[in-house]
């Protein structure tokens, strides 16, 4: 078990079950596009078109035979790693945390892309810790880290 602190003063504590991590090849299991984004989470159809609708997920949802309710896993129908990438942003975008880590969540989907996905994050997260190699990434943010000549760490 670990402890994320801040030593500040005027520093407000974070509940520690309210930090989220998304690594770089989202975890995926065997099931219906819909129970991997709902992830046991109590939710209706229309939360989970909404969150698909704001990763740009929806689209791509639609034009699938059984769309939400398309299986997916390692016998049924694959995802790219940028949609697979997307489905994670919009299952953590269900239940929002205080803090979320990406560690390169969103480096197999286009530039434009990631833009979009970073604004849509920034609206529905306070705090976004970002893992990135590339310097684009991190443009968005308002401070950066330097933890190589390779690596920046945004937040």
């Amino acid at each position: 078990m670990g402890i994320i602190g801040c030593f500040n003063r005027g520093s407000t504590p974070i509940d520690p079950t309210d930090i989220r991590y998304v690594p770089h090849a989202p975890y995926l299991f065997s099931g219906t596009i819909e129970k991997n984004i709902s992830f046991g989470r109590k939710c209706n159809s229309k939360e989970i078109q909404a969150v698909s609708s704001l990763v740009g997920l929806h689209p791509l949802i639609e034009l699938l035979p059984e769309q939400y309710e398309t299986k997916i896993g390692s016998e049924h129908q694959s995802l790219s790693a940028g949609q697979q990438q997307r489905l994670s942003i919009a299952r953590l975008l269900l239940d929002p945390p205080q803090v979320v880590i990406l560690d390169e969540a969103l480096s197999n989907v286009d530039e434009l892309s990631q833009q979009i996905l970073f604004e849509v994050l920034k609206q529905h997260i306070p705090t976004i810790i970002l893992i990135s190699h590339n310097n684009n990434h991190v443009t968005w943010a308002d401070h950066t880290l330097p933890c190589s000549s390779k690596e920046k760490l945004a937040f």
